[in-house]
């Protein structure tokens, strides 16, 4: 048996190993077609290392490019477990020269380095380009949305810190116009908190994103305090007094109230605003007086306008044709005489009120003044009786009667009978006029009367 077995080995042996060239060939076709080997490949990022070494140094860097792409081969069957995280990519600035070129160099992850073969890369260097960076302060700007609940106001923001520093690369820094927050306080009714997130603004007021390259100092916390608001009346008082003749007959502001806002405490305090003295003087003035009065420096403390805006205070002067008698200061009534016919008492009573009412033209009363200041001297051997004329002062409300003024020169020939010596009036007679039928003779023209009126104011 062992002999038969070892007679086929010698046994046409050039057409077994032919035979077995054939079955290796056939093998190499099946696995080709049924597993072939592709071309495959990838593209990844380019990290940098080692890239402290130029910004210690005040440089910031670029690269020219930041991918590279890495071909290989690999079977079919083995294809999907290849992927760009399989490989690394990276660039080492302890390379960098003053010709600015660095090689890159790619890393195969070891649980697929058997499965590919023929690997490349590309590029397989990049430049790199460098500049100074730049330190620069900012200060941090917010713009508000919205409006408070009705009643309430938003004070100015507060922020913490209200500068920022930003470094980096100058061609970036020189990107930013300006940095700020973005705050919403849509119906607030309390003071809002929180951090800001800070915005990068170009010279054209849009917002660009911030560069990977640029650092910033801190972020920012703000504050927006929203306060109550209340309507307060003004107070303004006078000095002096207008011209002779003029009375002020009131002050008015426009607007009648200012808008203000503060903490609640300090609000319940005040429901008017009162201004100092000096500020609306009218001393011998003969018509309005007004002036600008800029509210917001005559405020309390812990008080804040609204609106800035100034209030018109106006002062109202107008004639006094009214007097009032016996005021200080004021001039003294008028007393008017009685007519030169000797009305009776009754008509004198009733003319008294026409002559003083407060609706004669100034002219007319200007010239029964004159008219009253003359006097006349009568004489007569009769006794003189003294008369006592009715006379009243109008100042705009009812009528006031005064003492009479008539002066009457004693005669030691005449007496005047006391009141009570009189004979009485009969029951059912009216007691007759002064100067009536009946009654003593009044003042003949030899009378040595006097007639003294005060002049008018």
């Amino acid at each position: 048996m062992l002999k038969h077995l070892i007679n086929i080995f010698r046994v046409n042996i050039p057409l077994k190993i032919i035979s077995v060239a054939i079955a290796f060939l056939l093998w190499l076709v099946v696995v080709n077609v049924s597993n072939p080997e592709v071309t495959d490949s990838v593209t990844m990022e380019i990290s940098v290392n080692n890239g402290e070494e130029l910004m210690n140094k005040g440089k910031a860097f670029s690269l020219d490019s930041r991918t590279v792409r890495v071909t290989y081969k690999v079977r079919s069957n083995y294809r999907s477990q290849i992927q760009p995280s399989s490989f690394t990519a990276y660039v080492d600035m302890t390379d960098y020269s003053i010709t600015g070129a660095v090689p890159v160099y790619v890393d195969v992850s070891p649980s697929i380095s058997n499965l590919i073969s023929g690997m490349t890369q590309n590029p397989m260097v990049i430049h790199v380009s460098t500049e100074d960076m730049q330190e620069k302060d900012f200060t941090v700007s917010a713009r508000v949305n919205g409006q408070p609940a009705e009643g309430y106001i938003a004070g100015a923001v507060q922020m913490e810190p209200a500068v920022v520093s930003l470094y980096g690369p100058k061609s970036e820094i020189g990107k930013v116009s300006r940095v700020g927050i973005v705050l919403d306080i849509d119906q607030a009714s309390e003071t809002q908190y929180g951090t800001g997130k800070i915005q990068f603004f170009d010279a054209n007021d849009n917002v660009i994103p911030l560069s990977p390259s640029i650092t910033l100092s801190s972020d920012v916390q703000y504050t927006v305090p929203v306060y109550k608001t209340k309507n307060l009346s003004i107070n303004v008082p006078t000095t002096g007094q207008p011209e002779r003749g003029f009375t002020l007959t009131g002050v008015e502001t426009e607007p009648r109230f200012v808008q203000v806002y503060g903490e609640d405490a300090v609000l319940e305090q005040y429901n008017t605003i009162y201004l100092p003295d000096g500020l609306l003087d009218i001393s011998g003035v003969n018509s309005n007086v007004t002036i600008s009065v800029a509210m917001q420096n005559y405020l309390p403390e812990g008080l804040y306008m609204v609106s800035q805006s100034d209030v018109s205070v106006v002062a109202r002067i107008a004639r006094q044709t009214d007097v009032i008698p016996g005021a200080a200061g004021l001039p003294q009534p008028t007393i008017q005489t009685p007519p030169a016919t000797n009305p009776t008492a009754a008509e004198t009573t009733a003319a008294a009120p026409e002559e003083t009412t407060a609706e004669h033209p100034e002219s007319e009363t200007e010239h029964e003044t004159e008219e009253s200041t003359e006097h006349t001297i009568h004489e007569s051997p009769e006794p003189v009786t003294e008369e006592e004329p009715s006379s009243h002062a109008v100042y705009g409300g009812p009528e006031i009667s005064t003492e009479p003024a008539d002066i009457t020169p004693e005669d030691p020939g005449s007496e005047t009978p006391h009141p009570s010596e009189q004979p009485s009036p009969e029951p059912g007679h009216p007691e007759p006029a002064a100067d009536g039928p009946g009654s003593s003779p009044g003042p003949s023209p030899g009378d040595d009367t006097y007639h003294v009126v005060s002049p008018a104011g």
